[in-house]
């Protein structure tokens, strides 16, 4: 990929500055009825006329004049010149190659003592040749503003002005009078790229021609951008002895190129880096480290609760939204990283100079802080949040392309096991397991029904009876043998196949219960499915489900779907208007993976829900750590004043179920209880 950054500034042959120009130095003193003679040329001259200064150096000026030059309009410049006159117009001379091209030149008398001659400037810009014949000398250029300057010498190590022109005066304000003894780099001030002052620097030392963009200074102080060509005077034995400098404000140029460079690279509403940079920002970081043996760290954001506003709220509410969230990450990342927005609800940060996981962990954690905070929204205040995937090189990936795949494969990762933050592993995610999941191979395994259902039995805490079963979705490869949900079902909702699974895992598991109710007596269990946000979309989420129950000649009432707070926090209206349509046919609701009631209680006004699950990470020894004692406790009183149930999942001893049954939780499921079994 090409870095843009590297680009975007077009060398100064592209621009309307003097790289468009030419700069011809000819003989000041000519014979009566004689052309004056070329002494040298710069690599724009090359350009224009094809003769390099090597082909005209003491060739006659009348080499370029042919049958359309208006040699009467020349001789006329010449007079000027020989009284000391600068001269201005536009003529047609003719290439090398003999095709004609229109010239408009300005050209300065300028005496060098130390030559002992007098020599003529010519500032050279190509025009249409009918306007060059129609327009003459109103189509001269009149800003070309040209100084020279005495090359250093051993003796004082300095270079002098020793003749400027008015259009030098009109661009600086600076008059003859007052640069007396001053060197060109009094224009010069703080700031400016050093890159260009080196170049500059190198030129000077060896005497070569050179062309530099510089941050100059006006006699008022005013900043300009000087696009500056550099020419030597060599004396016979060939010494520098003069510098011809050219000069031209480019600051317009640049703003407009400034201003190209940003539409194309920035994000108008956040003022962020987009994708495009931030790849760029990604490939110079791995160079970078890989050069000094470092590492970079990519850190993918995406919103959690942002989408769920969209159907809310106006496009510029949800635009101030979105700036506000980019300045608080901005604030919440280190001067050395790049933050990006990449696009809807998501956004990036290329962390350079990474020593351990733990730093990028540091930044994920501060970005998700301030993304918790509740934010101005409309007229009120809203708790988005944030979840954020983590991929670093080089542990996990040699090139830009599969560090950020990776980063949003820790993302899916974080998301399926309801954490804020997650670090891609290898051990889970694999080239093993990334070659398993692919999309044919998943596909594949659906056709070839490798898929098949465990189900695990849920408890009620008072009677000890099963009240339910959670099906869960195990993959039997031929080869590999039985694979880990948690490692196939992320890459399976990253990759749009969940929903085929989900279809899969929902056929067995209705048949199954299917038996049960034509041979067990009231209450019968009933089936407890997970739902992800990417089945959600996928389309006919609610009429494939009530199909399938229908096939089975079960009631709505015998399916339970778990949700995800993530999932209520990312669906719009339009999508939860299929989980409320299977509400209102019987199907239960339950909000699953709960673990404060701070994140649970904006979302019960989005879905009627009747059951809160207590998350396996706030169940493990609840009854021994008060944190998490509190947190359960306050989860049951929130349940309870919303006349919903409590269940929990994750339950390993006797002791948690104990507590949990004591605090007013209904139902538990866990290896306490029973482990999934295949059916």
């Amino acid at each position: 990929m090409v870095d843009p950054e590297a680009i975007w500034r077009p060398d100064a042959s592209g621009r309307n500055g003097p790289a468009s120009y030419a700069v011809l130095i000819t003989d000041g003193r000519i014979a009566e009825g004689a052309w004056p003679r070329i002494r040298t040329a710069d690599a724009g001259f090359a350009r224009m006329t094809g003769y390099t200064a090597e082909a005209v150096d003491g060739v006659a000026f009348g080499a370029l004049a042919g049958p359309a030059t208006d040699q009467a309009r020349l001789r006329n410049a010449f007079e000027r010149l020989a009284v000391g006159q600068p001269d201005a117009g536009a003529t047609v001379q003719y290439r090398r190659d003999g095709t004609p091209f229109g010239m408009a030149w300005r050209v300065d008398p300028v005496r060098i003592d130390a030559l002992g001659i007098m020599h003529w400037i010519w500032v050279l810009h190509e025009i249409d040749v009918d306007r060059a014949a129609a327009e003459g000398d109103h189509a001269a250029p009149r800003d070309a503003a040209i100084f020279v300057a005495t090359a250093p010498t051993s003796a004082d190590g300095e270079d002098r002005i020793v003749h400027i022109n008015d259009g030098f005066t009109a661009l600086t304000g600076y008059g003859a009078d007052e640069l007396s003894g001053l060197g060109p780099g009094f224009l010069q001030g703080d700031g400016g790229p050093m890159g260009e002052r080196e170049r500059l620097r190198r030129a000077l030392a060896g005497g070569w021609p050179c062309r530099v963009e510089l941050l100059n200074y006006t006699r008022a102080g005013r900043p300009f951008w000087n696009a500056m060509d550099l020419l030597p005077f060599r004396n016979a034995p060939g010494e520098v002895v003069y510098w011809l400098g050219l000069s031209h404000d480019v600051t317009e140029d640049r703003d407009r190129e400034q201003r190209r460079y940003e539409a194309a690279y920035y994000d108008d509403l956040t003022g962020l880096p987009n994708r495009a940079l931030a790849q760029a920002r990604i490939e110079r970081a791995i160079r970078t480290a890989h050069r000094n043996r470092g590492r970079v760290a990519l850190l993918y954001i995406d919103l959690d609760g942002f989408d769920a506003q969209r159907p809310h709220f106006s496009r510029p509410e949800l635009n101030d939204c979105l700036s506000r969230l980019a300045t608080r990450f901005a604030d919440a990342t280190r001067d050395s990283d790049t933050l990006a927005y990449v696009g809807g609800d998501e956004f990036l940060v290329v962390a350079e100079d990474i020593a351990t996981e733990a730093d990028s962990r540091d930044i994920a954690e501060r970005l998700c802080a301030v993304a918790a905070r509740p934010i101005r929204l409309g007229a009120g205040r809203e708790c988005i949040g944030a979840s954020v995937g983590i991929s670093i090189y080089p542990d996990h990936g040699g090139d830009s392309e599969q560090l950020l795949q990776r980063a949003d494969a820790a993302l899916v990762q974080a998301r399926y096991d309801d954490e804020s933050i997650g670090v891609y592993s290898p051990a889970r995610m694999g080239a093993r397991l990334e070659r398993l999941c692919s999309d044919d191979t998943l596909r594949g395994a659906i056709r070839r029904d490798e898929f098949a259902v465990a189900l695990q039995p849920v408890v009620g805490l008072a009677s000890g009876q099963v009240v339910a079963h959670e099906a869960l979705a195990r993959w039997h490869h031929p080869r590999e043998g039985w694979i880990p949900p948690a490692d196939f079902l992320p890459l399976a909702f990253e990759r749009g196949c969940a929903a085929l699974i989900s279809e899969r895992v929902q056929t067995l598991a209705f048949a199954a219960l299917a038996l049960w109710w034509t041979v067990l007596p009231e209450p019968r269990p009933r089936a407890v499915l997970n739902v992800d946000y990417a089945e959600l979309v996928a389309g006919r989420f609610a009429a494939g489900l009530l199909d399938r129950l229908a096939a089975e000649d079960l009631p709505p009432s015998a399916v339970e779907l778990d949700l995800r707070a993530a999932l209520l926090r990312r669906a719009t209206d339009t999508e939860l208007d299929e989980l409320r349509r299977l509400h209102s046919a019987g199907v239960t609701l339950a909000l699953d993976a709960c673990q404060h009631p701070d994140d649970v209680t904006p979302l019960l006004a989005r879905l009627p829900v009747e059951w809160i699950k207590l998350a396996g990470p706030l169940v493990r020894d609840v009854h021994l750590d008060p944190t998490r004692r509190d947190l359960a406790n306050r989860l049951v009183t929130l349940a309870t004043e919303n006349g919903l149930s409590v269940s929990a999942v994750a339950v390993e001893t006797a002791e948690e179920a104990e507590y949990l049954h004591g605090i007013g939780c209904f139902a538990a499921q866990g290896h306490h209880f029973g482990r999934p079994e295949i059916i």
